[in-house]
């Protein structure tokens, strides 16, 4: 009698317990420009040869060897970038982003690529040359 009642205590606190254990969906963060920002990078101090410009049309940078940013407005910040040309170095500021395809790839892959290198878009709202640096 004992052991039915404890037995049926048991499927009933299994049965229970995920749906008491659900939080409920965490929001994903929206990819790209148009996005949730991630960050803000302010003034973030950087050597005018990190920038890789590929005509006026995209730009790119990596603040370490596994991580890499993509301008989101490379076109509208390129006279900027050109205007800076004799200074050796940069004070950047903007928003940031998950870039799409990253996203897209790291999430479809069990590869440990994705764990160390991460891609990423920047809204670049400033560029300017750091006056006070060395």
């Amino acid at each position: 009698m004992r052991g039915k009642i404890i037995r049926k205590i048991l499927v009933v606190v299994i049965i229970l317990l995920p749906l008491v254990s659900y939080l409920g969906c965490r929001k994903q963060p929206k990819c790209g420009c148009e996005g949730d920002a991630l960050f803000t990078m302010d003034s973030a101090l950087f050597d005018y040869s990190d920038f890789y410009y590929i005509d006026s049309t995209s730009c790119t940078f990596r603040t370490d060897m596994y991580t890499t940013y993509l301008f989101c407005n490379p076109v509208e910040m390129y006279p900027v970038f050109k205007a800076l040309s004799g200074n050796s170095q940069v004070l950047l500021s903007g928003e940031v982003f998950w870039e799409c395809n990253y996203v897209m790839s790291s999430g479809s892959s069990s590869s440990y690529y994705y764990n160390y290198y991460k891609v990423y878009q920047i809204k670049v709202t400033g560029m300017v040359s750091d006056l006070y640096g060395k």
